[in-house]
């Protein structure tokens, strides 16, 4: 499968938006049934958080937890689709492949969360290059099997000569969320349940697509930078990270 619109140091943010989606519609059957297992539990919890403060706490943290499930099962998923144009991995296999990166994944998340966070409160601009500079730090953790700090260097070098392009795709990105929560919001204001409804269906439709477009931002820039990448093992592998990208002889 070819990078979406890789050229020599430069990449085409819409030809990553449009392998993204043509990446959602290949795995949209898994993705679908991922989402569903991991998303309908915490739409129930969030329905109840308001009545018991338990309940909101289980809540906070389930949400965090099925997020970086979720942003992991992407990037796999995306890996996958790369190999041969379809999902090969089973949705058992897919979320048991990121059970050892669950942890990282926190730690990056933390670490990246505060750093933007600073530098958007104290300087503004700093934070948002922080941000496109840790862009597709997940994908890196998860495909090239990496640790937390690892990631955020090795996706700030990826990231060099392209943050301002990617800057198109991180506005993409929030505005999706914004729409989301925006249309959930205005329904739960007439009916809670009915806007629990809604998050589940806007979840699992739109959530997936925002979630592949980083992982496919990093294969972009992969090409731009003339490295291939590693292949996918075959489903079961034990360490399904395979092997990390090598620069291109």
């Amino acid at each position: 499968m070819t990078t979406a619109g890789s050229s020599p140091g430069h990449i085409d943010i819409g030809g990553i938006l449009s392998e993204a989606t043509d990446t959602w519609k290949k795995s949209f059957a898994t993705i679908w049934v991922i989402a569903l297992i991991l998303i309908v539990p915490v739409a129930i919890l969030g329905y109840f958080a308001t009545k018991s403060v338990i309940i909101n706490i289980i809540y906070a943290i389930a949400a965090l937890v099925v997020s970086l499930y979720l942003q992991g099962v992407l990037s796999r998923i995306v890996q996958d689709v790369r190999e041969d144009g379809k999902v090969d991995w089973s949705v058992g296999e897919l979320l048991k492949s990121i059970n050892p990166k669950l942890l990282p994944l926190l730690g990056l998340s933390i670490v990246v969360g505060i750093l933007v966070t600073i530098g958007l409160i104290f300087f503004i601009i700093p934070g948002v290059i922080l941000a496109l500079m840790w862009l597709v730090a997940v994908p890196v953790m998860i495909i090239e099997d990496k640790g937390v700090f690892d990631s955020m260097s090795r996706s700030g070098e990826l990231t060099k000569s392209n943050r301002w392009r990617l800057l198109g795709l991180i506005i993409v990105i929030y505005i999706g969320v914004f729409v989301v929560f925006f249309i959930a919001g205005l329904i739960a204001a007439v009916l809670p349940i009915l806007g629990v409804i809604a998050v589940i269906v806007l979840a699992v439709i739109v959530y997936p697509w925002l979630g592949v477009v980083a992982p496919t931002a990093y294969y972009a820039l992969l090409g731009s930078k003339g490295e291939v990448a590693g292949t996918m093992p075959a489903p079961g592998t034990a360490h399904p990270g395979g092997e990390p990208p090598a620069p291109a002889a």
